[in-house]
């Protein structure tokens, strides 16, 4: 009885550790993955930008004449 009592709260520990170690990983993970989506976003946003500032410049230079 006391073997099995034993083995039982090892195997609960070594479960609730895993778990605890996944979940950590898992949060990181998720951080990660937030990171890079607005790196992302910005790389984009600053892509349009760029593309509408040489439009407005060459509509500009198109009135100009």
């Amino acid at each position: 009885m006391a073997a099995v009592m034993i083995q039982k709260t090892w195997r609960y520990y070594t479960a609730y550790s895993n778990f605890k170690q996944l979940n950590f990983l898992m949060g990181k993970a998720k951080i990660i993955q937030q990171r890079y989506r607005l790196w992302q976003l910005k790389n984009q946003t600053q892509k349009k930008l760029r593309k509408l500032r040489t439009d407005s410049i060459r509509v500009w230079g198109e009135m100009q004449h």
